[in-house]
């Protein structure tokens, strides 16, 4: 069993934004961080600004409180500056001269090719199927995220595919 597509910008964008806030590592510093980083430097600075009258201390509280909101824009904006660096390089990411991606399914292995780099996983290190509206994300023990899309596939049957995977990885009934 074997499919095969052309990966897109656009769908690098929306797994890319997906898993940078629902990936389970940082999610809390990675949603909230951000702005509650740029409301604690901005009280840091009116607290400082109003309550200490040493303009040594002022100074340094200020200097710090806007240090912490620059760090909170810094968490906010990080996912969009990364995008852009993708942005500028698309072209040679995702490109004609690209080849497809291939993922096949054979045996008790996952082989995926994409851009000349080959990988072959293991069935049984897949934690888990996720089914998303436009494709199917298969996360797997080593953190590796497998797209498979439903639409816009060059060979191979997304429903079929998956149903096969899902085949393999029930446990038997006679054990």
């Amino acid at each position: 069993m074997r499919l095969s597509y052309l990966p897109t910008y656009s769908q690098f964008v929306e797994n890319y934004i997906a898993t940078h806030y629902s990936s389970g590592v940082g999610t809390f510093r990675r949603l909230a961080g951000g702005p509650t980083a740029i409301l604690a430097g901005a009280l840091l600075t009116l607290i400082a600004y109003s309550r200490l009258s040493s303009g040594f201390f002022r100074v340094a509280f200020i200097i710090i409180g806007s240090l912490t909101i620059l760090a909170g824009i810094y968490f906010v904006l990080q996912p969009l500056f990364n995008i852009l660096l993708v942005r500028l390089r698309r072209e040679e990411l995702f490109g004609s001269e690209i080849g497809p991606t291939t993922i096949e399914l054979k045996g008790e292995y996952l082989n995926i090719t994409e851009n000349q780099e080959k990988l072959k996983l293991p069935i049984h290190q897949i934690k888990s199927i996720q089914h998303r509206a436009e494709s199917t994300w298969i996360l797997t023990e080593g953190d590796y995220l497998v797209f498979v899309p439903r639409n816009g596939l060059i060979e191979g049957d997304h429903d079929l595919f998956i149903t096969s995977l899902e085949t393999l990885l029930e446990p038997d009934e006679e054990e």
